[in-house]
Formats: structure tokens, sequence, C-alpha cells
């Protein structure tokens, strides 16, 4: 079991990696029909609820938060009840967004006249927090610590609530003094925010202990669902600004686009905001756009229930090392597609999680539960045009895999990525003209 130490070495072991890279601009032919920034306002909501702020850990994102956010939106909750504070953790100090964290949660309490909000902090993020209530504690009802560090300290007058996942394998379990601490059985390092079972603990603990009337995520009954998000470059958490986001309805047994034309476009804002769109719940869609120079395709499973935490990622901004490390080693070539599978709410675990590619599985060293992955990224690392499935070097980067899979580009196919029994086919791109691809499993 990896203990926090080393969690935290390999935080810090790629930390002075960076390297530069141009910014983006959008070309004249963006679309004059694209939309700028977030093109609608959240209907008129009145819940009575506390407001609640996520601060995401290493690597992570708002998105982290989905799967929970969603469940209180089931229950009561509005979405401007629900903050998310996205930062970067590329950073070797932690402290260094104190600032902004608190300038987030100052802002809340100022526009929602609140005397305090309710928190909740997970894996990196919690260090941060610990952090930040040493100095704020009256600003804080109740302070959720999930999936985090041990050793720390909070002031006696903050009702605090530590997560623990029963089997995970990246900060393992703990018991911190005075606060309630709770065991998700079974649960690894992302279920701890993720789960229903960490949802029921949360809501409760936040309600005084009232029981959340819905914990699973029900399909909602309207045709349609609104989606928006942003787009942030990884690890570092930067917003991508004025980057057009097209989106094309794809065959869900191909994911070849089903027209030429994109069904909606939109501009991102200056915190990388895009949407909202309004898209049709059994269909599939393709969410693409260019930045610096490298083509993003994003797929996803037909969404369930509208959701304002989708987010796309980029692989560097020029300040975030893992980004940056991955596009320097990453080889781009028109002979080979490089696609990547990622698990948005929970890591990939051998013994209870299955994944395949073109009907593949893969090997058990690339799914130990130590390494807790969650992104797997599939290339011709030799560049041999042959698979061996031997791991590669984002494998000793943490919640990342990367896996020797030959996907040739002289005939158009389609590349098949399966996960617990969910499917989603992707285009053989070709990675140095045509961009990568990532398949989204979020459900």
């Amino acid at each position: 079991m990896v203990n926090c130490l080393k969690f935290a070495s390999l935080i810090l072991l790629f930390i002075h990696i960076l390297s530069c890279q141009e910014k983006s601009s959008i070309s004249s032919d963006s679309g004059k029909f694209c939309k700028v920034g977030l093109s609608e306002k959240e209907p008129e909501c009145r819940s009575g609820k506390r407001p609640i702020v996520f601060v995401h850990g290493f690597m992570g994102g708002g998105d982290n938060f989905s799967n929970m956010i969603q469940r209180f939106l089931e229950n009561g909750y509005c979405q401007k009840d629900l903050i998310i504070f996205d930062w970067n953790t590329s950073s070797s100090d932690v402290r260094s967004a104190i600032p902004k964290l608190t300038e987030k949660i100052n802002k809340v309490l100022e526009e929602r006249k609140e005397k305090s909000v309710d928190l909740v902090c997970h894996s990196l993020g919690g260090a941060l927090c610990s952090l930040y209530l040493q100095e704020n504690k009256d600003k804080i009802a109740h302070y959720v610590h999930a999936g985090s560090f041990r050793n720390v300290s909070f002031p006696a007058e903050i009702s605090v609530m530590a997560l623990w996942g029963g089997s995970d394998a990246l900060i393992g379990q703990g018991e911190i003094k005075g606060a309630k601490n709770v065991v998700i059985e079974g649960g690894d390092h992302l279920e701890v925010v993720s789960s229903a079972e960490a949802f029921r603990y949360v809501f409760e603990f936040f309600n005084d202990g009232s029981t959340p009337e819905k914990i699973d995520i029900v399909e909602e009954e309207n045709k349609y669902v609104y989606l928006s998000g942003k787009i942030i470059s990884l690890a570092e958490n930067e917003p991508i600004t004025q980057v057009a986001l097209y989106i094309y309805e794809v065959d869900k047994n191909t994911g070849f686009r089903l027209s030429e034309n994109p069904v909606a476009c939109f501009i991102t804002d200056s915190e990388g905001r895009w949407g909202v769109f309004k898209a049709e719940k059994e269909k599939y869609y393709e969410f693409y756009f260019e930045y610096s120079g490298v083509k993003y395709h994003y797929y996803r499973q037909p969404f369930l229930r509208s959701n304002f935490t989708v987010y796309m990622r980029t692989l560097g901004r020029g300040e975030g090392f893992i980004g940056n490390i991955i596009k320097s080693q990453a080889k781009f070539s028109d002979n080979y597609s490089i696609v990547v599978l990622f698990s948005s709410n929970k890591a990939v675990y051998l013994g209870r999680d299955k994944v395949f590619i073109d009907d593949n599985p893969l090997p058990d060293e690339s799914i130990l539960p130590e390494q807790t992955t969650v992104a797997f990224f599939f290339r011709d690392i030799d560049e041999d045009g042959k698979t061996s499935f031997s791991r590669g070097a984002f494998s000793n980067l943490p919640l990342l895999e990367e896996i020797d899979y030959f996907i040739g580009t002289d005939l158009r196919r389609s590349v098949k990525l399966e996960l617990n029994g969910k499917k989603l086919f992707v285009p053989n791109w070709k990675s140095k003209t045509e961009g990568i691809s990532i398949a989204v499993f979020d459900y």
C-alpha cells in the first residue's frame, strides 16, 4: 500500500520539469455561430441550503465531484449552491493556493450573504484546506476531509468528518483525532467523493443527520439535458481561453461523425467555461477543439442528467509539469493513433474491474491497485508497428498508465474501448495531424 509520504514524493519528483508552449488563438474560420462562454443563465432556484465549496486533489478537477454534485442537485440543492474551486496542483508549494481559495470563499459569502459555507476537500486538496482552516475557522460550518493526509489538525470549533476508502491503495485508511472518521467499504481513492455511499455520509453530515431522498443518479425524464463545463490544462488547471469547442453527433457503434457540420460551437471565456449545450440524452457526441498545435477529440457516454461539470483537459499550457512531461515524451505520428481511456469516478483495480481495447484484456500489471490508475494511454511506444502491451514511461506517474498498443491509420477504423461492460468507440485519428482521442467513462 502506498502511504502518504510516497504519494507526496511522486508529486514532488516531477515538480521542476517544465517546458514552454505557445498560446492558442481562434482561427478566422471558427464559425460565426459559435457562442462565447456560458450562453445561458441558471434557472431561478432557491433552496435555503448552505453553499458547498469543493476542492479537488492532485491532477484532479471539478469534475471529480460530478457524481456527488448531481446527487446534491437531486436532493434539493441548486446549481448556485455548489461551487467548485479549481487550483494549480503542479506547484511545489500548496500554500500558494490559499489566497485564491480565500478569495473564492469570501466571494461566495458576500454574494450569498452567508456567514459560513460547507467545505469538501479531496486528496491533496485536503492539505490545502487544512492550511486554509487554521486562519479561517469562522467561515466553515462543516468540513469533509476525503481520502487525504492523516498528519493534519483542525480548529476544535469546526465540525470535521474524515472519509477513508476501504480499498484506497494511494492514501490508505487513518484516523483524525476529533473528527468523525468514516470508511467507505471497498472504496478506492476516487470513490471517497464519487460513490453513492460517500454522498450519503456527506449529505447527512451537512444536513443535521437528515437522510437524502435519492441516492442513485436517476435519469431525467426530459428528452434533453443541458451541458456546460470547462477546458483546462492538466494538473495546473489553468483555464484555456478563447478556444473554439465544436460538438458533433457521432455513431454510437463507430464513433464516426454523422455529419461534417457540428451541432454546436462554443468559444471558451476567461475562465475556460463553455456552454450551455442542449443535448439529446440518447445520443453520443464528440467534443473537439485544438490548442497549442494539438487537436483533441473527447468522446462521452450519453448523459443521464444535465451536467455543468463537463471538463476537458489539454496536455499543458506552459507551467503544468505533468502535462508537459506527457507532451514532451509522447511521439506524434500519422502512422498511428494515440487513444486515452479515462475513468472519471473510480480507479481501475485488478480483480474488481475489467478493461479492454479492441476486445483485448489489459495485462494484470497495468491495473494493479497500487497504481490507482484512472487514465490509460495507448500508443506505439517503440514505433515499430507492433503491439507488446509493455508499459511505458507514463506508468511511473501516479494515476496514469501507458500501454504499447499499435493502432494503424492506413485505413479508417474504429477503436473499441470497454470498461466494466460499458463501451465507447473512437476513430483511429492520425495523431500528428488529426489529433488524439479521449474516451471518458463516468457512469
